[in-house]
C-alpha cells in the first residue's frame, strides 16, 4: 500500500494526461476531480480510473481537449454535444451553463450527451451548491456492450449502474450532498475491492452460474457476472429512469445492446439547476435548514458512540482526514497508474 499526498498525486495525474495529449488546463481539471474523489474516499471514481482513461483514448473513444457543442438553447434548456470530451471538461460546462441560465429563469435544465466519464457525479452537485444553486443530475452510462449491471429478477447485464445526484446549498456548512450508483454497488468499488484482494461487504453480484456472491472477480473474466441493483425494484426503477433522463430526454438514445467491451464507457446526463433566491427569502430557508440538520444530528443514535449526518457531511470529514494523513492506494492500482504512464511516455522513474 502506498501514502501519497493530494499535491503529489495531482502533479502526477497532470504529468500523465498532458503527456497523453492533453492541454495544461484539461489536465488540471482532470487531476482536480479524480484526486478530490480519492480525498473524499470514493476511491472507484479516484485514480484508479486513469488506465482505463488511457485506454480509452487510444481507442479513440474518448477525445482530447473537445469542448462541448450547442445543440439546441431555448434560454432555460440546453442540449450540450460532449463530442467524446473528457467529462471533468464537458462536465464543468455544463454546470457553467445551467448556474448562469438558472441566475436569470430560476429554473435551467442542461442536457448533456456524448461526454467522456463524469467522474463522482456529487462533484457536480457541490460546484453548483457552491454557486447558490439547488440541482438534480441523473446519468445514463448506456453504451453498446457496456451494460454491468442485472434488472431487478434478472441474472444477466441489462443496465449501467447509472449514478445519480442531489445537491442543497447550506449557509456556512457543507452543502447536503446525495450522491449514489444505482446499483447495490458501483464497479469502481468493486475493481478496488478485487485490487485489495477483499470481499464485497455483502453478496451483491450475481455470478455465470445465477448465485449471489461477494466475491469481486465474479462480475469480471470470461463468464462475467452482474451486479444487482440497490433496493430491489426500487432501485431498478431509479436505474431506469436514469436511462430514460439521462439517455433518451438527452437525445443520446439508451443502446445498453452490443457485445461485451471492456472500453470504460462514457456518460450522458440529465441536470436541473434551481436558484431558491430567485423565488424564495433564502435567509429564512438557511435558518429553516439549519434548524432541520440539527433536529436530525440530535437523533438518539442506534449505536452509542455513532452519530446521526445529513448526507455530504461524511465526505466532507474524509476529505479533510485525507489532506492531512495522504492519499492510500493499493500496490495493483498504484502498478496500473505506473503502467499508464509509460505508455504515454513517461519514464518509471519519474512516475514513482
Amino acid at each position: 500500500m502506498a501514502r501519497i499526498t493530494a499535491s503529489s498525486l495531482h502533479r502526477l495525474v497532470c504529468s500523465i494526461f498532458k503527456s497523453a495529449g492533453s492541454e495544461p488546463r484539461e489536465a488540471g481539471l482532470i487531476a482536480d476531480q479524480l484526486v478530490d474523489a480519492n480525498l473524499c474516499g470514493h476511491d472507484s471514481h479516484g485514480v484508479i480510473r486513469i488506465p482505463g482513461y488511457i485506454e480509452q483514448m487510444r481507442a479513440k473513444r474518448l477525445l482530447p481537449n473537445k469542448r462541448a457543442k450547442i445543440v439546441a438553447n431555448f434560454g432555460a434548456t440546453t442540449i450540450l454535444d460532449g463530442q467524446l470530451g473528457f467529462g471533468q471538461v464537458i462536465g464543468h460546462e455544463a454546470m457553467t451553463i445551467g448556474i448562469e441560465a438558472s441566475a436569470e429563469h430560476g429554473v435551467a435544465l442542461v442536457g448533456t450527451r456524448n461526454s467522456g466519464h463524469l467522474g463522482r457525479i456529487g462533484y457536480w452537485a457541490e460546484i453548483a451548491a457552491m454557486a447558490g444553486r439547488a440541482s438534480l443530475h441523473f446519468i445514463s452510462a448506456a453504451s453498446p456492450g457496456g451494460a454491468q449491471v442485472a434488472a431487478f429478477g434478472g441474472r444477466d447485464r441489462r443496465m449501467a449502474a447509472n449514478p445519480m445526484a442531489m445537491g442543497m446549498p447550506v449557509k456556512d456548512q457543507p452543502p447536503i450532498i446525495l450522491d449514489f450508483a444505482t446499483s447495490a454497488t458501483a464497479v469502481g468499488k468493486v475493481r478496488v475491492a478485487q485490487n485489495r484482494g477483499e470481499k464485497l461487504p455483502q453478496a451483491c453480484i450475481v455470478d455465470a452460474d445465477g448465485h449471489l456472491t461477494d466475491d469481486p472477480k465474479a462480475l469480471f473474466g470470461d463468464k462475467p457476472g452482474a451486479i444487482i441493483p440497490f433496493g430491489g425494484h426500487k432501485g431498478f426503477a431509479l436505474n431506469v429512469f436514469n436511462d430514460i433522463f439521462g439517455g433518451a430526454l438527452t437525445g443520446a438514445g439508451i443502446p445498453h445492446k452490443g457485445e461485451r467491451s471492456s472500453v470504460q464507457s462514457g456518460n450522458n446526463m440529465l441536470s436541473i439547476f434551481i436558484a431558491p433566491d430567485r423565488f424564495l427569502d433564502v435567509e429564512g430557508m438557511a435558518a429553516q435548514l439549519k434548524e432541520y440538520i440539527e433536529w436530525l444530528a440530535a437523533s438518539e443514535p442506534m449505536e452509542a458512540g455513532q452519530k446521526v449526518r445529513v448526507p455530504g457531511v461524511g465526505v466532507a470529514m474524509e476529505r479533510d482526514r485525507r489532506k492531512a494523513q495522504g492519499i492510500e492506494l493499493e500496490e495493483l492500482t498504484w502498478k496500473a497508474i505506473v503502467a499508464a504512464g509509460e505508455q504515454v511516455g513517461l519514464k518509471r522513474d519519474d512516475l514513482q
